[in-house]
């Protein structure tokens, strides 16, 4: 996803909302992902602000702001998932890019499919595969917990979860993650076609002989009454692998570093009794999704107008890092009570694989806890992190005595 600057700023687009930010690229080398976010909120003088990267749209910069417009798919739709819009409008695949209401009967399937009765049947198992992998490297004393553990855990879930096998992992990654990263080694469409050329043939089979796998479950369900087309159950298998490859993954990661350089979130996090209820807060404070909107009509937000056909960044990482929201909103603060976020978006797009999300890292917390109590980073330097749709960690090397 290359940056490019916008050929000529709209009039209508007033100086003072003009900043240089680029949302694929929010900080230099070894710069903190979320504190770059926190900066932008916390800086900026207004709700809704402007930049020229990208082609040029508009970012939102205030909590509540962002959370009210995820919420108005009316005037604000998801036909541009991502920026910058010359790559997103190759991105054809349902429902993310459907609005209401021919987005809601595969809302349906999906909430159905992903309901927290199906998660509950897959815990123990969820729970076996976190074991598995931490037994395997914690009588080292060190391991890098990106390469050994989080790019792991989630995938081998959801692989399982949709039937595919675990061997074809490493290539399905490589592809969703060249159509989620700013500056892939694989270009977007190409990225989108290897992906369909694996699926097809799995999505015919799943139609005609289907199992009781996540993937089965959704292809064979109908759509406004009907058999879904051979084109949508295509599009509907690569969203469910695109989302189902990456974000837990990375979520993982900033937490597990923030925990390494906080040895007080570690002790707070020894009382198993409370963990469950600290999870929120977790998801809270390290969200690390930038997804996007065009306006359909002229929309008056933050006494500016948003005119049709413009586009808004929608970084999940506002609302919870907004210090106008929460105080001290970049420490991990286990006394909040409810603490507001929008990781996981809202409205009709809102990520349905939220309650399997917080058991992975429930489970997750509870199989580290119970074998590494105490751990710390490992590094010379701060770990590597890259932008994109969603902000990742290179590696994250940690130490604790074996």
């Amino acid at each position: 996803m290359s940056v490019a600057v916008a050929a000529s700023r709209p009039a209508h687009v007033p100086d003072d909302r003009v900043i240089d930010f680029d949302v694929n690229a929010p900080l230099g080398p070894g710069g903190d992902f979320h504190q770059a976010w926190h900066k932008l909120v916390a800086d900026t003088p207004h709700k809704l602000m402007w930049t020229d990267r990208n082609g040029g749209h508009w970012i939102v910069t205030d909590g509540p702001l962002l959370h009210q417009l995820f919420d108005r798919p009316e005037v604000l739709s998801n036909r541009i998932l991502f920026i910058p819009r010359d790559v997103s409008q190759h991105h054809k695949l349902v429902p993310t890019t459907l609005d209401p209401p021919e987005h809601t009967p595969y809302r349906t399937l999906l909430n159905r499919a992903l309901s927290p009765r199906t998660v509950r049947m897959i815990h123990d198992n969820i729970a076996a595969v976190s074991a598995e992998l931490i037994d395997g490297f914690v009588a080292r004393g060190t391991c890098d917990f990106i390469a050994d553990y989080s790019s792991q855990f989630p995938i081998r879930i959801f692989m399982a979860l949709v039937g595919l096998p675990q061997t074809d992992a490493a290539m399905l990654k490589y592809c969703c993650d060249a159509m989620v990263r700013a500056n892939p080694d694989l270009p977007f469409t190409h990225a989108s076609d290897m992906l369909a050329a694996y699926l097809a043939p799995v999505v015919r089979q799943r139609r005609q002989s289907p199992g009781d796998d996540l993937l089965s479950v959704l292809l064979v369900g109908e759509i406004d009454g009907a058999t879904m087309t051979d084109t949508r159950a295509l599009q509907l298998a690569m969203q469910v692998l695109i989302a189902g490859l990456d974000t837990v993954v990375n979520m993982l990661g900033f937490v597990w570093y923030y925990l390494a350089t906080h040895p007080e979130a570690q002790a707070a996090l020894a009382d198993v009794s409370k963990r469950a209820d600290m999870v929120e807060e977790i998801i809270r404070r390290f969200p690390g999704v930038t997804i996007a909107r065009l306006a359909l009509s002229d929309i008056e937000v933050d006494d500016v107008v948003i005119r049709a056909d413009d586009v808004v960044a929608m970084p999940t990482m506002v609302h919870g890092l907004d210090p106008s929201v929460h105080s001290c909103p970049m420490e991990l603060d286990f006394t909040r009570r409810a603490p507001a976020h929008s990781t996981f978006g809202n409205g009709p797009h809102r990520c349905p694989g939220a309650h399997l999300a917080r058991t992975e890292i429930l489970i997750s917390l509870d199989q580290w806890f119970a074998r590494i109590p105490r751990f710390a980073y490992d590094g010379d330097a701060p770990p590597v992190v890259h932008g994109g749709i969603v902000g990742t960690l290179e590696s994250l090397p940690l130490r604790w005595d074996a």
